[in-house]
Parts: C-alpha cells; structure tokens; sequence
C-alpha cells in the first residue's frame, strides 16, 4: 500500500488542498510577534475564523491536549502539531477517522483541557538543525516523480546520508510504513502517511506514547516490506540527495 499522495487528495478535493496551501503560505509568512509563546488553540481559532475552518479542541492522544482544524471535507487540518517540528499538515480524511479510532484527535470541549502542551524539544539543538536540513533537501528534490517513490526507498535514502536509523512497520494497523530515527530518539517521517506538509520531526516523548496507542510500530518481517521500487529508483533518489546535501554544505 502506497503512501496516501497529494495527488491522489487533489482528485477528491482539490480546493481543500488549495486553500490549504494558502494556509501553509499565510503561516509561513505570519510573525505572530512572539509566536513560540501563542498555544495551539490560539492559532488554531484564528486560521479557523480566517478561512472558514471548524475548530476543534480535546487531545491529540491520551494526556496531550490539542486544538485543531477541519476542512469542509473532513481533512484534519493541524496547524500546530503536538511534538513535531515541520508544520502545519495536512491529514487526509480517511487516515484521520483510523487515527481518531486508535485514541488520536479525541474532541473534548471542556474549557479545562486547552492547555497548551509542550511541542518542541530544546534537548538536542543538533537534530533539529539536522532535520532542518533534511527538510530542505527533501523539498527541494524532484527524483524524477517523488510522489511514484515509496517512503521506504526515500527512508533508505535518507538514512545512509544523514546516518539515521531506519525503521519498518506500520505507521498505525493495517498502513504499511518506513521511517528514520535520529540520535536523540525523535521520528523523522520523510514520507508522513496520509499527510501534506512532510517532512516531519516528531519528539521523542511524544513518538514513545504514538508507540504506546500503537502508531510506529516496528515490524521486520519481510513480507510487509515488499519493494515496489526498483533499485534504480532507490539509486535516483540517493544520488539527487547527495548531491543537494553537497551543495546545502558548501554554502
């Protein structure tokens, strides 16, 4: 089963994937003054209010509260990620109804549980400095037709050149998945399931209780991990990251 792509969401609805493109753009650009110190539901009802969003509020998972938004198409549109550097994104519908029956984006409107949760970690500035690289190497390369790559070959890829540890599984039942883990033990989910926005960064505090509710679960039995790649395409893509990597380095 192959990553839920952005292409595959334009079909079914492609204004909300254009209006979320505005979103990603207008929060890009946003200086919010003091934006590390404004809480999730703060931004959360001022981008639902600007762009027609509804605006829901509870816990991202168990012990974690969390405001997010939905498009009219019952997208999750998070606009402040719980745990993870590298938003906002973009949860395709259907990969949210299964993550919302695994205990993730339960509503809660009780006033009491807006609390704003602790989203990035400040332990190891040298991966998220990492990560940021990875990122714009990640965005800024083609590989041909990126969106026809597994996220298995991308985490190969990425993982030989940033010396990251690669791990096969399931990103939550039934959704066959790849993804690396940095030194400090955060997630870098190269090829995010179901998700516009990617890459992301998730701490590792959060990626433990993720584990806990039975999301990134670790599995190397080979017959889920079945190759739909060629070795080519695998060689493409590591060759167009070394060489970006090299450029991003002599600059």
């Amino acid at each position: 089963m192959l990553p839920y792509t952005e292409q595959v969401l334009r079909k079914e609805c492609n204004d909300c994937v254009e209006q979320f493109t505005l979103i990603q753009e207008a929060i890009g650009e946003a200086s919010f003054e003091q934006v590390k110190e404004l809480s999730c539901h703060d931004r959360c009802m001022a981008v639902g209010e600007s762009f027609g969003l509804k605006v829901e509020h509870g816990y991202y998972m168990p012990g974690f509260e969390h405001s997010w938004c939905v498009d009219r198409c019952g997208n999750i549109i998070d606009v402040y990620p719980c745990g993870v550097i590298g938003g906002p994104i973009l949860i395709a519908k259907i990969v949210a109804y299964c993550m919302r029956l695994n205990g993730l984006y339960e509503v809660n409107d009780n006033p009491a549980v807006l609390k704003e949760c602790q989203t990035i970690t400040e332990e190891c500035g040298d991966c998220v400095e990492q990560f940021a690289l990875i990122r714009k190497v990640i965005n800024k390369a083609s590989f041909g037709q990126v969106e026809k790559l597994s996220c298995h070959v991308l985490c190969m890829a990425v993982g030989e050149l940033f010396g990251l540890k690669v791990k096969h599984g399931y990103y939550m039942p039934g959704f066959e998945h790849s993804w690396c883990v940095d030194r400090c033990g955060n997630i870098i989910d190269v090829y995010p399931w179901g998700v516009i926005g990617g890459p992301v960064l998730i701490a590792k505090t959060v990626a433990n209780r993720l584990r806990l509710n039975g999301l990134y679960r670790v599995n190397n039995n080979l017959e889920v991990l079945k190759e739909r790649q060629t070795s080519e395409d695998a060689d493409t893509a590591k060759a167009e990251i070394a060489q970006l990597l090299e450029l991003y380095k002599a600059t």
